[in-house]
């Protein structure tokens, strides 16, 4: 498998919500939005760090108000995002979120309007997207198998290399729910396992977008409890594992997270929930930061059949622009690894031999002196900074953690302190 690099956003939330003038639709002002030049800081970053990428994915929530010079807006902005990061047109992946159904326009079917009137509406809840010139409507006409704004709400794109599915979680939602939830219908999920082509090859990299998260999301502070989880997760997260996915992006919770779910016990699905790249903040206090994020599919084990590689993020912080990220206040380090074993007892296993025969040689020295210390760059930061100190602790040594973007440590004897 060669490497395949993915550029992951979420919840743009182009119109009033967005934090920056640039990102507001010709014409329209809002009261939270700064004079920053959102999209030129971000060229500056990508340039700085000589990002190229292969894909973008665009987890939901497109516009705020789903108006359609809100999605004309968003249109361009993408198509911005995406020449920055060298992504062709036909490699830009998206889902609709809860923010892109038109709310105004089913609000017009009251309670007494006859059934033809409320359909009608019903239909016409996505014409801001479906029905304006805009990339969204061109990448759903286009090299798409299947409906994401009719029945059954889903299909995917399929190159050489790579297969994104794309669900539609929001697609039953209206003003008049009293709960605003993620569902997948039961004929979404009929549609995947008899339509999603069979696996050609071990190359092939399996990717779900959908806006809305399958379990439960934490909250900050003192949010309410989360009440938007999809309905009827278990049974998509069922056929996935049967078609064998890798990976899920999703959207909806402006709070980052990145996590792996093990699917009926022997099938782990990585899960990066994108937080949002560009609405405003500002309600939710200092806790959560403006996310991008870079997967980085370097291959498959051919031993556990997972994807390893690594996810890089960074949080934009006005003004001093994007940094690298701080768990302490972003929920995800800014560099993970993945695919290499999930419970810090194998890693244990391994090290332990080899850190204690060079703590008997050398008093003091780094951990990546341990040659076989190479595979913790596809362990979570949390999985190897467990499996070296339950290492130091049994074998009598002191450990030094290096804020650094990799796992580093020095490792020493204690007798020398």
């Amino acid at each position: 498998m060669t490497n395949r690099r993915i550029a992951v956003i979420s919840d743009i939330h182009i119109g009033p919500l967005a934090r920056s003038r640039d990102l507001l639709p010709p014409g329209m002002s809002s009261p939270i939005a700064r004079d920053e030049e959102f999209i030129v800081q971000f060229e500056k970053f990508v340039r700085s760090k000589d990002l190229v990428a292969d894909f973008l994915a665009i987890a939901g929530d497109l516009s705020c108000k789903a108006k359609p010079e809100e999605f004309e807006h968003a249109s361009r902005v993408i198509e911005r995002i995406a020449g920055i990061l060298t992504v062709p047109m036909d490699r830009v992946m998206y889902v609709p979120g809860n923010h892109d159904v038109d709310w105004t326009v089913l609000q017009l079917a009251d309670p007494s309007a006859g059934p033809t009137t409320r359909d009608l509406r019903w239909r016409q809840r996505y014409a801001p997207i479906t029905e304006t010139d805009n990339l969204f409507a061109r990448r759903t006409q286009v090299s798409f198998t299947g409906q994401l704004f009719t029945p059954p709400f889903v299909g995917y794109w399929r190159y050489g290399e790579a297969l994104f599915a794309a669900v539609n979680s929001a697609a039953h939602d209206r003003p008049t729910e009293e709960v605003h939830h993620g569902f997948i219908r039961e004929e979404a999920v009929e549609w995947l396992g008899e339509n999603i082509p069979t696996r050609d090859s071990d190359n092939e990299l399996r990717c779900l977008i959908l806006h809305h998260h399958l379990s439960p999301h934490a909250n900050l502070g003192n949010e309410a409890r989360d009440f938007s989880t999809c309905q009827n997760a278990d049974r998509l997260l069922a056929v996935l594992r049967k078609l064998d996915f890798d990976l899920i992006l999703h959207g909806h919770k402006h709070y980052p997270r990145f996590q792996t779910e093990l699917v009926e016990s022997d099938h782990p699905i990585l899960v990066l929930g994108a937080g949002s790249f560009c609405a405003s903040l500002n309600g939710y206090g200092g806790g959560v930061q403006n996310q991008f994020h870079f997967l980085t599919i370097e291959g498959r084990s051919p031993i556990t059949g997972r994807i390893f590689g690594e996810l890089r993020s960074w949080a934009y912080v006005h003004p001093s622009g994007w940094s690298e990220n701080k768990k302490v206040y972003t929920a995800v380090d800014h560099l993970i690894g993945f695919g290499g074993p999930l419970d810090w007892r194998e890693i244990v296993s391994v090290l332990k031999e080899p850190i204690r025969e060079k703590a008997a040689s050398e008093p003091i020295f780094s951990l990546d002196q341990v040659l076989e210390s190479g595979q913790l760059r596809y362990v979570s930061p949390e999985t190897a900074r467990k499996a070296i100190e339950e290492i130091a602790r049994t074998e009598n040594l002191d450990v030094s953690w290096v804020d650094e973007p990799h796992i580093c440590a020095y490792i020493r004897r204690k007798e020398l302190r």
